[in-house]
């Protein structure tokens, strides 16, 4: 199948606005099962918070990349063009390696659609950036959480070293939500088997389960908060974990 840039942006496009009567991950994950969970296939480090994260990001993947890796980074949202959301070593994707890698998606997109339900924008971008960092081969990616929280579609990288930024409490007025028990369950929603080797942030649970935020103790900005006991890809040589 050919699938030219404008043809993959505009499916792509279509997939919005995200409409989800219930946030899961059965979409990303039946995706991921039928491409044979590419996300697995290298080391991944998993940042999340509300603020900063996509600073940090950058800044773990350009270190990366002056160590001699070859780091993928995965951010969103975009300014001008989708592809600025999936880099290697600060290169984005062009459009032809956009197009030819949906080509090779797409069909995994319909076929989960019908089965278990319309994959999302997200859901279907993450996929393709699992995908392309597999396809590069990358030695190191590098995540960006969206705002899915414990649902969110990266949720399902082995997550080897997760960050956790400092986060903050959306609501407004009434009742305050924890906001460390759900965002940093993009940290380890994972754990007792959801989909990755992570390590819980606080000793196997979620931080705002641990007092992390609860209790007037707040993480250090980005801060490392776990790394995974027994990660499905190896760690780069020459780098500590």
């Amino acid at each position: 199948m050919t699938v030219r840039f404008a043809e993959a942006l505009a499916e792509l496009e279509a997939r919005q606005p995200e409409h989800m009567p219930e946030p899961d991950l059965e979409r990303i994950r039946a995706l991921a099962t039928l491409l044979d969970d590419p996300q697995l296939a290298y080391p991944t480090i998993h940042v999340t918070g509300t603020n900063g994260k996509t600073t940090t990001a950058r800044l773990a993947a350009a270190l990366a990349c002056e160590l001699g890796l070859t780091t993928g980074l995965y951010t969103s949202p975009h300014l001008r063009s989708v592809t600025e959301r999936l880099l290697v070593c600060g290169e984005p994707i062009d459009e032809a390696s956009f197009a030819e890698e949906y080509a090779h998606l797409l069909p995994f997109l319909r076929l989960v659609d019908e089965r278990v339900g319309r994959v999302t924008y997200f859901e279907a971008l993450t996929a393709l950036a699992y995908l392309w960092f597999a396809d590069k081969p990358v030695d190191l990616a590098v995540f960006e959480v969206g705002m899915g929280g414990a649902w969110d579609a990266t949720n399902l990288v082995a997550g080897d070293v997760a960050v956790i930024c400092p986060i903050g409490d959306g609501s407004r007025g009434g009742a305050r939500p924890d906001p460390g028990a759900h965002r940093a369950g993009e940290g380890r929603h994972r754990e007792g088997g959801e989909g990755g080797g992570g390590a819980g942030a606080a000793g196997g649970r979620a931080p705002g389960a641990g007092g992390a935020v609860r209790g007037g103790r707040r993480p250090a900005p980005c801060s490392r908060a776990a790394t995974s006991g027994s990660p499905r890809a190896p760690w780069p040589s020459g780098v500590s974990s």
